[in-house]
Protein backbone atom coordinates (compact mmCIF):
# COMPACT_ATOMS: atom_id res chain seq x y z
CA UNK A 1 0.00 0.00 0.00
CA UNK A 2 1.75 3.80 -1.17
CA UNK A 3 2.04 5.62 2.33
CA UNK A 4 4.25 8.26 0.32
CA UNK A 5 6.14 8.61 -2.55
CA UNK A 6 5.97 5.08 -4.17
CA UNK A 7 5.76 3.69 -7.33
CA UNK A 8 2.82 0.09 -7.22
CA UNK A 9 3.99 -2.64 -9.46
CA UNK A 10 0.98 -4.68 -10.30
CA UNK A 11 1.66 -8.25 -11.13
CA UNK A 12 -1.76 -9.37 -11.81
CA UNK A 13 -1.22 -10.21 -16.03
CA UNK A 14 1.57 -12.37 -14.88
CA UNK A 15 -1.09 -15.12 -14.12
CA UNK A 16 0.31 -18.06 -15.48
CA UNK A 17 0.66 -22.03 -13.93
CA UNK A 18 3.68 -22.99 -15.85
CA UNK A 19 3.67 -26.87 -14.72
CA UNK A 20 1.70 -29.27 -12.52
CA UNK A 21 3.57 -32.42 -11.66
CA UNK A 22 0.16 -34.24 -10.08
CA UNK A 23 2.49 -37.49 -9.06
CA UNK A 24 4.93 -35.08 -6.81
CA UNK A 25 2.65 -32.84 -6.17
CA UNK A 26 4.22 -29.87 -7.05
CA UNK A 27 3.87 -26.68 -9.09
CA UNK A 28 5.07 -23.76 -10.65
CA UNK A 29 3.44 -20.62 -11.46
CA UNK A 30 3.85 -17.04 -11.55
CA UNK A 31 3.11 -14.60 -9.10
CA UNK A 32 0.27 -12.90 -10.12
CA UNK A 33 -1.98 -15.78 -10.10
CA UNK A 34 -4.87 -15.95 -7.47
CA UNK A 35 -4.96 -18.37 -4.55
CA UNK A 36 -8.86 -19.21 -5.04
CA UNK A 37 -7.94 -19.58 -8.75
CA UNK A 38 -5.23 -21.67 -8.10
CA UNK A 39 -7.09 -23.86 -5.25
CA UNK A 40 -9.83 -24.75 -8.61
CA UNK A 41 -7.24 -25.59 -10.69
CA UNK A 42 -5.61 -28.37 -8.71
CA UNK A 43 -8.63 -30.01 -8.34
CA UNK A 44 -8.38 -31.33 -11.45
CA UNK A 45 -5.30 -32.84 -10.90
CA UNK A 46 -6.51 -34.26 -6.81
CA UNK A 47 -4.66 -31.56 -4.79
CA UNK A 48 -4.78 -28.64 -3.30
CA UNK A 49 -3.15 -25.57 -2.28
CA UNK A 50 -1.69 -25.79 0.95
CA UNK A 51 -2.96 -21.98 2.46
CA UNK A 52 -6.33 -20.68 2.86
CA UNK A 53 -7.28 -17.39 3.48
CA UNK A 54 -10.53 -15.57 3.93
CA UNK A 55 -8.93 -13.34 1.08
CA UNK A 56 -8.29 -16.22 -1.73
CA UNK A 57 -10.59 -14.74 -4.26
CA UNK A 58 -7.79 -11.79 -4.83
CA UNK A 59 -4.95 -12.24 -2.94
CA UNK A 60 -1.77 -13.31 -5.55
CA UNK A 61 0.19 -16.23 -4.28
CA UNK A 62 3.62 -14.17 -4.81
CA UNK A 63 1.79 -11.44 -2.24
CA UNK A 64 1.27 -15.17 0.10
CA UNK A 65 4.94 -15.49 -0.53
CA UNK A 66 6.29 -11.97 0.34
CA UNK A 67 3.88 -12.17 3.84
CA UNK A 68 4.57 -15.67 4.50
CA UNK A 69 0.87 -16.33 4.88
CA UNK A 70 -0.03 -18.60 6.94
CA UNK A 71 -4.20 -18.87 6.87
CA UNK A 72 -6.83 -21.69 8.07
CA UNK A 73 -4.95 -24.27 7.05
CA UNK A 74 -1.48 -23.80 8.70
CA UNK A 75 -1.53 -26.60 11.34
CA UNK A 76 -2.41 -29.42 9.31
CA UNK A 77 -0.18 -28.03 6.11
CA UNK A 78 2.20 -25.05 7.84
CA UNK A 79 3.26 -22.05 6.08
CA UNK A 80 5.01 -20.64 3.00
CA UNK A 81 7.99 -21.12 4.50
CA UNK A 82 7.30 -24.52 4.82
CA UNK A 83 5.73 -25.02 0.98
CA UNK A 84 7.96 -22.77 -1.07
CA UNK A 85 10.31 -24.96 -3.07
CA UNK A 86 11.89 -22.39 -4.54
CA UNK A 87 11.25 -18.80 -6.45
CA UNK A 88 12.68 -16.01 -8.93
CA UNK A 89 12.79 -12.45 -7.67
CA UNK A 90 13.91 -9.40 -9.58
CA UNK A 91 16.33 -7.43 -7.18
CA UNK A 92 16.42 -3.28 -7.01
CA UNK A 93 19.11 -3.53 -9.21
CA UNK A 94 17.54 -4.93 -12.04
CA UNK A 95 19.41 -8.59 -11.82
CA UNK A 96 17.01 -11.44 -11.81
CA UNK A 97 17.69 -14.04 -8.49
CA UNK A 98 16.57 -17.34 -9.90
CA UNK A 99 16.34 -20.06 -6.73
CA UNK A 100 13.39 -21.60 -8.62
CA UNK A 101 13.09 -25.05 -8.57
CA UNK A 102 10.48 -27.78 -7.24
CA UNK A 103 12.60 -30.10 -5.76
CA UNK A 104 11.49 -31.48 -2.24
CA UNK A 105 15.48 -31.81 -1.06
CA UNK A 106 18.26 -29.34 -1.65
CA UNK A 107 20.74 -29.19 0.79
CA UNK A 108 23.25 -26.90 -1.34
CA UNK A 109 24.18 -23.55 1.28
CA UNK A 110 22.40 -21.18 2.25
CA UNK A 111 18.96 -21.10 1.41
CA UNK A 112 18.37 -18.04 -0.41
CA UNK A 113 14.43 -18.04 -0.88
CA UNK A 114 13.41 -18.24 2.65
CA UNK A 115 14.92 -15.00 2.49
CA UNK A 116 12.12 -13.63 0.79
CA UNK A 117 9.17 -15.38 1.96
CA UNK A 118 7.79 -12.99 4.76
CA UNK A 119 10.34 -9.91 3.62
CA UNK A 120 7.17 -7.73 2.22
CA UNK A 121 8.86 -6.44 -0.68
CA UNK A 122 11.52 -5.16 0.87
CA UNK A 123 14.14 -7.06 -0.97
CA UNK A 124 13.07 -7.95 -4.17
CA UNK A 125 9.90 -8.72 -6.29
CA UNK A 126 8.92 -12.34 -6.67
CA UNK A 127 7.65 -13.09 -9.93
CA UNK A 128 7.64 -17.04 -9.80
CA UNK A 129 7.05 -19.31 -7.21
CA UNK A 130 7.75 -23.42 -7.21
CA UNK A 131 5.45 -25.15 -4.38
CA UNK A 132 4.78 -28.30 -2.70
CA UNK A 133 1.03 -28.62 -2.68
CA UNK A 134 -1.37 -30.80 -0.86
CA UNK A 135 -3.44 -34.03 -1.13
CA UNK A 136 -7.21 -32.86 -1.96
CA UNK A 137 -8.93 -34.43 0.72
CA UNK A 138 -12.07 -37.25 0.28
CA UNK A 139 -13.85 -36.39 2.95
CA UNK A 140 -14.10 -33.04 4.82
CA UNK A 141 -16.06 -32.96 8.46
CA UNK A 142 -16.96 -29.74 9.93
CA UNK A 143 -18.05 -28.89 13.41
CA UNK A 144 -19.23 -26.40 15.63
CA UNK A 145 -19.10 -26.26 19.19
CA UNK A 146 -19.73 -24.57 22.59
CA UNK A 147 -17.60 -24.54 25.62
CA UNK A 148 -19.38 -23.55 29.11
CA UNK A 149 -16.17 -22.18 30.54
CA UNK A 150 -12.55 -21.51 29.56
CA UNK A 151 -10.65 -24.87 30.33
CA UNK A 152 -13.83 -26.92 28.31
CA UNK A 153 -12.33 -24.96 25.23
CA UNK A 154 -8.85 -26.03 25.87
CA UNK A 155 -9.79 -29.55 27.03
CA UNK A 156 -11.93 -29.52 23.84
CA UNK A 157 -8.96 -29.37 21.50
CA UNK A 158 -6.58 -31.79 23.75
CA UNK A 159 -9.33 -34.54 22.92
CA UNK A 160 -9.62 -33.53 19.08
CA UNK A 161 -6.04 -33.91 19.22
CA UNK A 162 -6.05 -37.26 20.77
CA UNK A 163 -8.83 -38.58 19.24
CA UNK A 164 -8.89 -37.09 15.93
CA UNK A 165 -5.54 -37.33 15.35
CA UNK A 166 -4.07 -37.45 11.37
CA UNK A 167 -7.01 -36.22 10.24
CA UNK A 168 -7.35 -33.01 11.96
CA UNK A 169 -6.92 -30.13 9.96
CA UNK A 170 -8.25 -26.83 11.98
CA UNK A 171 -8.79 -26.07 15.49
CA UNK A 172 -10.63 -21.83 15.15
CA UNK A 173 -11.61 -19.94 18.27
CA UNK A 174 -14.32 -17.73 18.98
CA UNK A 175 -15.03 -16.03 22.18
CA UNK A 176 -18.93 -15.06 22.74
CA UNK A 177 -18.88 -11.67 22.89
CA UNK A 178 -17.10 -11.74 19.32
CA UNK A 179 -20.43 -13.55 17.74
CA UNK A 180 -22.46 -11.67 19.45
CA UNK A 181 -21.44 -8.96 17.57
CA UNK A 182 -21.16 -10.86 14.49
CA UNK A 183 -24.36 -12.67 14.22
CA UNK A 184 -25.49 -9.24 14.96
CA UNK A 185 -23.72 -7.40 11.68
CA UNK A 186 -24.40 -10.21 9.21
CA UNK A 187 -28.13 -10.87 10.17
CA UNK A 188 -27.71 -14.20 10.94
CA UNK A 189 -28.09 -17.21 12.98
CA UNK A 190 -25.90 -19.04 15.43
CA UNK A 191 -24.89 -22.84 14.11
CA UNK A 192 -25.66 -23.66 17.94
CA UNK A 193 -28.64 -22.75 19.89
CA UNK A 194 -26.91 -22.45 23.06
CA UNK A 195 -24.95 -19.28 24.05
CA UNK A 196 -21.88 -20.09 25.02
CA UNK A 197 -18.86 -17.94 26.47
CA UNK A 198 -16.67 -19.28 23.76
CA UNK A 199 -16.53 -21.60 20.85
CA UNK A 200 -14.43 -24.08 18.32
CA UNK A 201 -14.83 -24.77 14.72
CA UNK A 202 -13.28 -27.90 14.35
CA UNK A 203 -12.11 -29.61 10.56
CA UNK A 204 -10.85 -32.70 9.35
CA UNK A 205 -9.33 -33.83 6.10
CA UNK A 206 -9.52 -37.39 5.18
CA UNK A 207 -9.74 -40.17 2.64
CA UNK A 208 -12.95 -42.19 4.19
CA UNK A 209 -16.11 -40.52 4.87
CA UNK A 210 -17.27 -43.13 6.94
CA UNK A 211 -14.74 -43.68 8.99
CA UNK A 212 -13.86 -39.83 9.68
CA UNK A 213 -17.66 -39.32 10.57
CA UNK A 214 -17.13 -42.51 12.97
CA UNK A 215 -14.38 -41.26 14.28
CA UNK A 216 -15.96 -37.62 14.96
CA UNK A 217 -18.97 -39.00 16.36
CA UNK A 218 -16.44 -41.72 19.27
CA UNK A 219 -15.07 -37.74 19.83
CA UNK A 220 -18.22 -36.04 20.47
CA UNK A 221 -19.56 -39.08 22.85
CA UNK A 222 -16.54 -38.39 24.61
CA UNK A 223 -16.79 -34.69 25.02
CA UNK A 224 -19.92 -34.42 25.96
CA UNK A 225 -19.39 -37.31 28.39
CA UNK A 226 -16.94 -35.64 29.71
CA UNK A 227 -19.16 -32.35 30.07
CA UNK A 228 -17.18 -30.12 27.73
CA UNK A 229 -19.49 -29.41 25.60
CA UNK A 230 -22.51 -27.43 25.74
CA UNK A 231 -23.67 -27.22 22.32
CA UNK A 232 -22.61 -28.15 19.11
CA UNK A 233 -23.76 -29.19 15.35
CA UNK A 234 -21.88 -31.35 12.75
CA UNK A 235 -22.21 -30.07 9.27
CA UNK A 236 -24.86 -32.36 7.01
CA UNK A 237 -23.75 -30.17 3.68
CA UNK A 238 -21.51 -27.93 1.73
CA UNK A 239 -24.01 -25.27 2.35
CA UNK A 240 -24.38 -26.24 6.13
CA UNK A 241 -20.23 -26.35 6.45
CA UNK A 242 -19.50 -22.48 4.49
CA UNK A 243 -22.48 -21.24 6.81
CA UNK A 244 -20.59 -22.48 9.72
CA UNK A 245 -16.88 -21.09 8.09
CA UNK A 246 -19.07 -17.82 7.53
CA UNK A 247 -19.00 -16.99 11.43
CA UNK A 248 -14.94 -17.39 11.42
CA UNK A 249 -14.14 -15.70 8.38
CA UNK A 250 -16.63 -12.84 9.26
CA UNK A 251 -15.10 -11.72 12.69
CA UNK A 252 -12.16 -10.62 10.33
CA UNK A 253 -14.76 -9.11 7.92
CA UNK A 254 -18.06 -8.04 9.22
CA UNK A 255 -16.57 -5.52 12.03
CA UNK A 256 -15.90 -3.27 9.17
CA UNK A 257 -19.35 -2.16 8.36
CA UNK A 258 -19.66 -1.25 12.39
CA UNK A 259 -17.04 1.16 12.95
CA UNK A 260 -13.06 1.51 12.37
CA UNK A 261 -11.27 -1.68 13.20
CA UNK A 262 -7.48 -2.14 14.36
CA UNK A 263 -6.86 -5.44 14.06
CA UNK A 264 -4.09 -7.30 16.06
CA UNK A 265 -2.43 -10.39 15.18
CA UNK A 266 -0.17 -12.54 18.37
CA UNK A 267 1.66 -15.42 18.21
CA UNK A 268 1.38 -16.90 21.90
CA UNK A 269 0.51 -20.13 23.96
CA UNK A 270 -2.98 -20.91 22.89
CA UNK A 271 -4.47 -21.72 26.79
CA UNK A 272 -3.33 -18.03 27.22
CA UNK A 273 -5.55 -16.77 24.86
CA UNK A 274 -8.43 -15.44 27.24
CA UNK A 275 -6.07 -14.01 29.54
CA UNK A 276 -5.24 -11.18 26.74
CA UNK A 277 -8.37 -10.82 25.63
CA UNK A 278 -9.98 -10.20 29.10
CA UNK A 279 -6.77 -7.94 29.64
CA UNK A 280 -7.21 -5.98 26.70
CA UNK A 281 -11.01 -5.38 27.54
CA UNK A 282 -10.16 -4.31 30.75
CA UNK A 283 -7.53 -2.11 29.54
CA UNK A 284 -10.30 -0.16 27.05
CA UNK A 285 -12.37 0.25 30.34
CA UNK A 286 -9.74 1.50 32.28
CA UNK A 287 -9.10 3.83 30.08
CA UNK A 288 -12.52 5.09 29.69
CA UNK A 289 -13.70 3.94 26.49
CA UNK A 290 -16.05 0.95 27.00
CA UNK A 291 -18.69 3.18 25.38
CA UNK A 292 -16.47 4.04 22.19
CA UNK A 293 -14.92 0.51 22.11
CA UNK A 294 -15.78 -3.50 21.16
CA UNK A 295 -12.93 -6.12 21.87
CA UNK A 296 -13.27 -9.21 19.91
CA UNK A 297 -11.40 -12.10 20.16
CA UNK A 298 -10.76 -15.26 18.02
CA UNK A 299 -7.75 -16.92 15.89
CA UNK A 300 -6.00 -20.58 15.02
CA UNK A 301 -6.23 -22.04 18.34
CA UNK A 302 -4.15 -25.00 16.91
CA UNK A 303 -1.12 -22.92 16.07
CA UNK A 304 -1.52 -20.39 18.90
CA UNK A 305 -2.47 -17.20 17.00
CA UNK A 306 -4.84 -14.63 18.29
CA UNK A 307 -6.62 -12.31 16.67
CA UNK A 308 -7.98 -9.14 18.48
CA UNK A 309 -10.09 -6.87 16.70
CA UNK A 310 -10.54 -3.57 18.30
CA UNK A 311 -14.12 -2.24 17.01
CA UNK A 312 -14.26 1.36 17.59
CA UNK A 313 -17.78 2.96 16.69
CA UNK A 314 -18.65 5.08 14.86
CA UNK A 315 -15.75 5.77 13.54
CA UNK A 316 -11.68 5.66 14.13
CA UNK A 317 -10.62 7.39 17.63
CA UNK A 318 -6.68 7.82 18.11
CA UNK A 319 -7.01 7.66 21.69
CA UNK A 320 -8.63 4.12 21.45
CA UNK A 321 -6.40 2.94 19.23
CA UNK A 322 -3.40 4.46 21.54
CA UNK A 323 -4.55 2.59 24.57
CA UNK A 324 -4.86 -0.70 23.45
CA UNK A 325 -1.66 -0.82 21.10
CA UNK A 326 0.03 0.18 24.47
CA UNK A 327 -1.14 -2.25 25.85
CA UNK A 328 -1.58 -5.43 23.50
CA UNK A 329 1.83 -4.97 21.95
CA UNK A 330 3.21 -3.78 25.85
CA UNK A 331 1.78 -7.05 27.22
CA UNK A 332 3.13 -8.95 24.43
CA UNK A 333 6.87 -8.15 25.05
CA UNK A 334 6.60 -8.65 28.59
CA UNK A 335 5.37 -12.20 28.09
CA UNK A 336 7.71 -12.90 25.15
CA UNK A 337 4.95 -13.26 22.58
CA UNK A 338 5.69 -12.06 18.52
CA UNK A 339 3.62 -8.89 18.14
CA UNK A 340 2.91 -10.65 14.72
CA UNK A 341 1.85 -14.41 14.09
CA UNK A 342 0.65 -13.95 10.37
CA UNK A 343 0.39 -10.38 9.26
CA UNK A 344 3.78 -8.91 9.11
CA UNK A 345 5.40 -5.74 10.57
CA UNK A 346 4.22 -3.02 7.67
CA UNK A 347 4.60 0.47 8.94
CA UNK A 348 2.06 -0.34 11.78
CA UNK A 349 3.87 -2.53 13.54
CA UNK A 350 7.24 -1.19 12.86
CA UNK A 351 8.26 0.64 15.89
CA UNK A 352 7.43 -2.70 17.75
CA UNK A 353 9.89 -4.92 15.98
CA UNK A 354 12.08 -4.29 18.79
CA UNK A 355 9.38 -6.16 20.94
CA UNK A 356 10.01 -9.44 19.56
CA UNK A 357 13.25 -9.41 17.83
CA UNK A 358 16.39 -7.84 19.80
CA UNK A 359 18.34 -4.69 18.72
CA UNK A 360 21.52 -7.43 17.10
CA UNK A 361 19.04 -9.31 15.38
CA UNK A 362 17.03 -6.31 14.00
CA UNK A 363 20.56 -5.02 13.39
CA UNK A 364 21.32 -7.72 11.37
CA UNK A 365 17.75 -7.84 9.56
CA UNK A 366 18.70 -4.14 8.16
CA UNK A 367 22.59 -5.08 6.92
CA UNK A 368 20.64 -7.65 4.61
CA UNK A 369 17.86 -5.28 3.35
CA UNK A 370 20.81 -2.60 2.38
CA UNK A 371 23.28 -5.21 1.02
CA UNK A 372 19.87 -6.22 -1.07
CA UNK A 373 18.32 -2.58 -1.37
CA UNK A 374 21.30 0.06 -0.75
CA UNK A 375 18.78 2.83 -2.27
CA UNK A 376 15.93 1.74 0.21
CA UNK A 377 13.62 1.70 -3.07
CA UNK A 378 12.03 -1.71 -2.54
CA UNK A 379 8.83 -1.07 -0.94
CA UNK A 380 9.87 1.88 1.41
CA UNK A 381 9.76 3.08 5.00
CA UNK A 382 7.98 -0.42 5.83
CA UNK A 383 9.56 -2.70 8.58
CA UNK A 384 12.58 -0.49 8.55
CA UNK A 385 12.57 3.79 9.36
CA UNK A 386 14.17 4.94 6.20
Amino acid sequence: VPVFDEVVISLKKMNQVIDIDDLGGVMRCEAGCVLETLDERLKEHGLMMPIDLGAKGSCHIGGNVSTAAGGLRYMRYGSMHGNVLGLKAVLPSGEVLDVQNTLRKDNTGYDMKQLFIGAEGTLGIVTEVGLQLATLPKSVQTIFLGAPDWPALCNIFRRARSDLGEILSAAEMIDGEALDLILDIMKERSPVEKRCPYYMLIETNGSNAEADQAKLMEFLAAAEEAGIVADGTIAESGAQAKHIWSMREGCAIAPTSAGHVRWYDISMPSVNMKEMIDLAREAVSVAGFADKAKIIGFGHFGDGNLHINVVTIPEFDAAVVEAVDRFVYGFSRDRGYSVSAEHGIGLQKRGYLTYTKSEATVAHMRKIKDLFDPNGIMNPYKMFAP
